[in-house]
């Protein structure tokens, strides 16, 4: 508590109480202290603070009137926390502590900006791939809507084949029945000796509608109309069986839209018969055995 007590002595044996004291510390009484005289003979001081301090003692003998004075300088320390070494150790330790806390800060900093920097990279990220799946609905849609087009496409052209085929079909089927009228009008003529200029002028009308009915299908359109209906059906056929001729890929086609041997006939100009035997002559150039179905085998060629 930093207390001190002084006490002083002046020999005196003749009376005692004789001897009057007075203190004054310096710095911490007044100087008028030392007028104070009292027989104490001992002063303490107490929580004095550090420093340096002189403390002065007069003497008084009452009989004599004789005065004296004299001094005592002594110093206090301050405790240790308030120590040089104890202020070198805080400067230490604030130096440390200051060092510590700036690395922390530019720690956290570091930290901060990195996940500030994962979040920005997670955030771009979540937009690549919101972009890639938009761009992969587009793809999607634009692809349904080709597919979509393309069917439809596909159904106007089969529609467009069909409606063609049966034109044909119905077309020489009329012009067959008026070549036969005109043949049986022709035999009716000889026989009845008619004159030579009209069985000309009928043999030319027989001929004109045999040319009509020949030339009437025009079979590269009608190939181009097939292959995209039938995803390249006579590609595909003339490349796995280069020996086909044109009448063969032609009755490949009829049998491919499902006509019989007998709706083929009329669009070949040909007898029903006559299909028959291009029908077996082709299953020998595809190398089908009898137990084979030439319509099967052409409707699952890919």
């Amino acid at each position: 508590m930093n207390s001190l007590r002084f006490q002083v002595g002046f020999a005196e044996y003749n009376t005692p109480g004789a001897v009057l004291y007075a203190f004054c510390l310096e710095g911490y009484e007044p100087e008028s202290a030392l007028e104070s005289f009292s027989p104490d003979f001992s002063k303490e001081y107490t929580q004095l603070h550090e420093g340096k301090y002189r403390l002065k003692v007069a003497v008084l003998d009452v009989f004599t009137g004789q005065r004296e004075e004299t001094e005592f300088a002594f110093t206090v320390l301050a405790p240790w926390y308030r120590s040089v070494w104890a202020w070198l150790v805080y400067c230490v330790l604030f130096v440390l502590t200051l060092s510590v806390t700036v690395k922390a800060v530019r720690h956290y900093s570091r930290r901060s900006a990195q996940r500030i920097q994962q979040q920005k990279d997670k955030e771009i990220d979540r937009l690549h791939k919101e972009a890639e799946a938009e761009a992969k609905r587009r793809d999607i849609e634009i692809k349904a809507m080709k597919a979509e087009q393309l069917e439809t496409t596909i159904k106007q052209k089969s529609e467009e084949l069909s409606n063609t085929t049966m034109n044909v079909l119905r077309k020489n089927e009329i012009l067959l029945d008026i070549a036969e009228n005109l043949e049986r009008l022709r035999t009716k003529m000889e026989d009845e000796g008619a004159v030579s200029a009209r069985l000309k002028e009928v043999s030319k009308l027989q001929k004109q509608i045999r040319e009509n009915i020949s030339h009437d299908d025009d079979w590269k359109g009608f190939t181009a109309n097939f292959d995209i209906v039938y995803e390249n059906f006579t590609k595909n056929l003339r490349e796995r069986h280069p020996e086909l001729t044109v009448t063969d890929l032609r009755i490949c086609c009829y049998l491919r839209m499902g006509l019989s041997s007998k709706d083929i006939a009329p669009l070949m100009n040909i007898s029903h018969r006559s299909v028959e035997m291009s029908r077996y002559r082709l299953r020998k150039k595809l190398g089908l055995e009898r137990s084979d179905s030439l319509t099967d085998y052409l409707i699952n060629l890919t």
